[in-house]
């Protein structure tokens, strides 16, 4: 702060300054208020008497003193940044981002003011406005790797990955000695799909800081999504044996054991990092999904429902201002049942609905636009609306995954219907006409899901790998939603798969292919909605998973409480299709020959 006079008595400001200089604080206070007493409008007296009581251990008084100063000169941006600074110390934070925003109003271009309110921003949670601010940092900063890495996690923050892997990227090139730099690149490159150049870029990392712990799990992180599981838990074990309290390794320890199969090593990892953080969301997740993947429903649907309090769970997805329901009694009162995360996900868990009507006739059940349809014309709620659509007025919500564990009933409850979607009746006689040309058996073929599924690597698979059905002497038909004839063709297979995508489901998700269904003789299909809608149309059905599926198929097991019409035929070893695809044209080949 600067501490010359501007006005008589010089004399007396000279001397505070003099006795401040000499260490004696106290007497240079008495100096200012003498000044302050005569004339209160003295800016550099309230300066120095900020300094003053700061060095006295009283920060409110500084702050106090600080406010007077920029009421005399508000346009000074020194003056606020000392004051945010005082204001953290206090713990005010809020506090703190209005002074720099105030500063910033002022003088835009404030290069500190916009680093430290990104910081204080992505503290309190404004990512967007931690985003804004470390973009105009970085116009003013374009060759400081400081400021894009503050960015950079902005973005990871707000799972922007694609931005947070290009700002990375440019921090990482600015500074190509960091380890730090490197890690976070690394990360972002796995995010966003390319775990082979993460894995390259962590490896950089950890030759330039050997021992750095942070290179080494997201090394780990790389080497998951490559399916190297035993590479990964060596990188785990690498890492803990340095840190044994890294959070990070121990949660990426608990997936890479639930990725081998062994959900109750997973929990033990998972309890390990929860001894150390018992609030951390992930590890309460994902010990949730082991817990399900184990057989431990209601204790799982419990523990599940920490993903409520991860960003992931609102990434895309309406904000509603409601509370949530709790499981107490709906009498008199509407509530809005929202979906949550995929089709499948939305199907699998609407069987719920009817349940919770037994409480309240006002249900109305927000889904995502391709769905509504379906759920309208199956009578399962009161209203149907698709996400984004104005809403009735409602006391409380629900996602329909958290209905297990609100309700309590799980699979099996006799209060849960089976089957609980229904085709419509005249889509069904307009599909029995051009399903009846085909011989039988008529089989219904989905191969591939969403490519954009961060699993779709270990649930699809590709024609060539279902050859051995092809075979035998039963009529196929694709079930895939796109147009899947191109590929079909290339195939060599257009003679032996009908798809008749173009004419289906062109006014709604799933309604022509919910017909179709009802006129096959089986279904067969990998791990996405096609099975989930299947099963709750009551279709017999053989459902193709990789060894160490979904939480929800459980493992170990052929069948599923959830679908009685499936049979779950399971891989004996990663990204080997050769055993579910054969015990598949063994259940066909004894159709063909009993009918």
């Amino acid at each position: 702060m600067p501490l010359e006079p501007a006005s008589v008595p010089a004399t007396l400001f000279d001397e505070a300054v003099a006795r401040h200089r000499a260490g004696r604080d106290a007497e240079a206070l008495k100096c200012c208020d003498a000044i302050l007493a005569s004339e209160p409008d003295r800016s550099d007296a309230w300066r120095l008497k900020a300094v003053l009581l700061s060095r006295l251990a009283d920060t409110e008084g500084a702050c106090a003193a600080l406010g007077e100063a920029i009421a005399l000169d508000p346009a000074d941006p020194d003056l606020r940044f000392q004051q945010a600074g005082l204001l953290i110390h206090l713990g005010r934070k809020p506090d703190a981002i209005a002074a720099l925003d105030a500063l910033l109003a002022h003088t835009p271009d404030h290069r500190d003011a916009l680093k430290l309110v990104a910081s204080l921003r992505r503290e309190s949670g404004d990512i967007a406005g931690a985003i804004v601010a470390g973009e105009a940092l970085i116009k003013l900063r374009s060759q400081d790797a400081a400021s894009w890495s503050s960015l950079a996690w902005s973005y990871r923050l707000a799972l922007d990955w694609p931005r947070a892997e290009a700002t990375s990227r440019r921090a990482a090139a600015l500074d190509p000695q960091s380890a730090s730099a490197q890690i976070h690149h690394a990360i972002a490159l796995v995010m966003v799909g390319d775990p082979a150049a993460g894995l390259a870029v962590a490896d950089r990392a950890r030759a330039l800081d050997p021992g750095n712990v942070d290179a080494e799990d997201a090394r780990a992180a790389a080497l998951r999504d490559l399916g190297r599981i035993d590479e990964a838990l060596q990188s785990v074990a690498r890492t803990l044996a340095i840190d044994p309290a890294h959070r990070g390794a121990l949660l990426r320890k608990g997936l890479l054991l639930h990725d081998q199969g062994d959900p109750v090593a997973a929990c033990a990892a998972y309890d390990e990092l929860l001894a150390l953080d018992p609030d951390h969301v992930d590890a309460h997740w994902n010990r949730g999904a082991a817990l399900l993947a184990g057989g431990r429903l209601e204790e799982g649907f419990a523990e599940y429902e920490w993903r409520i309090r991860s960003p992931l769970f609102y990434r895309g997805r309406p904000r509603h201002k409601q509370p949530r329901w709790d499981g107490s009694s709906l009498a008199g009162r509407a509530i809005l049942i929202h979906a949550e995360q995929g089709f499948g996900d939305a199907i699998q868990f609407l069987r719920y609905l009817p349940l919770v009507a037994t409480q309240t006739d006002k249900i109305w059940v927000e889904m995502q636009p391709p769905l509504e349809r379906l759920v309208t014309e199956s009578n399962l709620a009161g209203a149907v609306f698709a996400t984004g659509d104005a809403l009735p007025d409602f006391d409380c919500r629900a996602s329909l995954f958290s209905l297990p564990h609100l309700t309590g009933a799980m699979p099996g409850d006799p209060r849960l219907p089976m089957p609980y979607l229904k085709a419509d009746p005249t889509r069904v006689g307009q599909w029995r006409a051009r399903v009846d040309s085909l011989p039988q058996p008529r089989i219904g073929l989905c191969w591939r899901g969403n490519p954009s599924h961060t699993r779709d690597r270990d649930r699809s698979l590709t024609l060539d790998a279902l050859r051995p059905l092809f075979d035998l002497a039963a009529a196929f038909v694709s079930l895939q939603r796109a147009d899947a004839s191109p590929e079909i063709a290339a195939a060599g297979l257009a003679a032996r798969i009908t798809d008749w995508s173009s004419d289906m489901d062109r006014d709604g998700a799933f309604l022509d292919t919910a017909a179709l269904m009802m006129s096959l003789d089986l279904v067969v299909t990998v791990d996405t909605a096609i099975a989930h809608l299947a099963g709750a149309l009551g279709r017999p059905t053989l459902l193709l998973l990789h060894r160490n599926p979904d939480f929800r198929w459980m493992l170990g097991r052929a069948d599923t409480p959830w679908y009685p019409a499936l049979t779950l035929l399971r891989q004996t070893r990663p990204g080997d299709w050769g055993g579910p695809v054969a015990a598949a044209a063994a259940t066909i080949s004894r159709l063909v020959t009993h009918g």
